[in-house]
């Protein structure tokens, strides 16, 4: 069996590659709602909830967005 270190170090190191992933989704994910697609789709797409893809909304119209694409 592995050891608690060795998989508490694999742990952290795969939550790490998940927000840096996030960080690259997000601003896609809130550009594909805005030129248009569904957001049920975009969800999909993105692996998220909706509720998080409305929060992503929300965050990018209140605080404006880095890395938007803009129009």
């Amino acid at each position: 069996m592995a050891d608690l270190h060795e998989l508490g170090t694999r742990r952290g190191e795969l939550l790490d590659e998940l927000e840096r992933v996030t960080e690259e989704i997000r601003p896609v994910a809130v550009q594909a709602v805005r030129d248009g697609s569904a957001k049920f789709y975009v969800a999909k797409d993105a692996r998220v909830t909706r509720r998080t893809l409305d929060q992503w909304l929300a965050a990018s119209e209140s605080e404006g967005e880095p890395g938007l694409i803009s129009r």
